[in-house]
């Protein structure tokens, strides 16, 4: 995938999504810094691409048309997890995931 069809997927996932550079950084188990580089065109892992596409589909296909509806979506509980929070712990085998929980301010966007 080219770097800025890749930066433009970032952009979109975030667009969509209604996460924030934090919250998305925390699905791949980056820092907010790579998130941006992303977003400005700067290469991304390839097993980050595949993921990145996977993602973005799931969020294409919840059952909102608002970005605001699709967050919520991603951060109600269910089971006791959100579908962020399974992004977070569902990483591709063999990454290593820089990951801590999310604090109500996080769960709440402030």
């Amino acid at each position: 995938m080219p770097r800025s069809d890749t930066a433009e997927l970032v952009k979109e996932l975030k667009e969509l999504s209604g996460l924030t550079i934090d919250q998305i950084g925390r699905i791949f188990g980056v820092s907010r810094r790579s998130v941006h580089n992303w977003m400005r065109g700067r290469r991304m892992s390839p097993p980050n691409e595949e993921r990145l596409a996977e993602l973005l589909a799931q969020v294409r296909d919840l059952p909102s048309d608002t970005p605001e509806g699709r967050r919520r979506i991603l951060l109600s509980s269910k089971n006791g997890r959100s579908l962020l929070n399974h992004w977070v712990f569902s990483a591709p085998q063999g990454a290593v995931l820089k990951v801590k929980a999310l604090s109500p301010k996080d769960l709440l966007g402030l």
